[in-house]
């Protein structure tokens, strides 16, 4: 996945620079394809650079992760996908998961007609994979099937912690802030 950092898909300039060159090094590195997304801030897909992408892929495998779930109108970011060349677009269907959006995933395969794969995504289950493989049409399906492994070594002074991400909505992300750098530049310096 070519994804520079959480919290939301509208990348900086610097970002998107950075995407490119993690694309181009993944590919020479022996990668099938690639996974990402890039949306403008009112959530439709950002197509200039998602085909700049998509031309770096060449023949190989270029899928719109769920950046696309996010988009105003599904049908119309399916057929954005399509003309930029986009092969294939992960998806819950706009709903927090596939059991949810099973019906939009249809929809989306159906309307499709095999010109772009559509891969149901998130929430799919080893217990329910056969239904959502039914309830949807797909011969593909996406499993994150994540556990957690304990690391207790940054336990041993509590209240110290290095992961603010459960602290950060999904609307947002870290950025620094320039101002009050300058301005403890500014007073180291002055």
């Amino acid at each position: 996945m070519v994804r520079p950092r959480s919290g939301g898909f509208c990348f900086s300039d610097g970002e998107f620079a950075a995407m490119l060159i993690d694309a181009k090094d993944l590919l020479e590195a022996g990668a099938d394809g690639l996974v990402f997304g890039i949306s403008n801030m009112d959530g439709t897909l950002d197509l200039e650079r998602m085909k700049q992408i998509v031309e770096v892929c060449g023949e190989k495998d270029s899928i719109c992760h769920r950046a696309f779930d996010v988009t105003p109108n599904a049908f119309e970011a399916m057929e954005s996908l399509i003309e930029i060349g986009v092969t294939r677009i992960l998806t819950s269907g706009q709903k927090p998961g596939v059991p949810e959006g099973a019906v939009l995933i249809k929809s989306l395969i159906d309307e499709a007609k095999g010109r772009i794969e559509i891969m149901p995504g998130c929430g799919i289950t080893p217990d329910n994979a056969h239904a959502m493989i039914e309830a949807t049409g797909s011969h593909l399906i996406h499993l994150s099937l994540f556990g957690d492994r304990p690391d207790t070594s940054s336990q041993h002074h509590r209240g110290i912690t290095f992961n603010r991400q459960s602290l950060v909505p999904e609307m947002g992300y870290d950025v620094v802030d320039e101002g009050r750098l300058s301005a403890m530049v500014s007073g180291f310096m002055g």
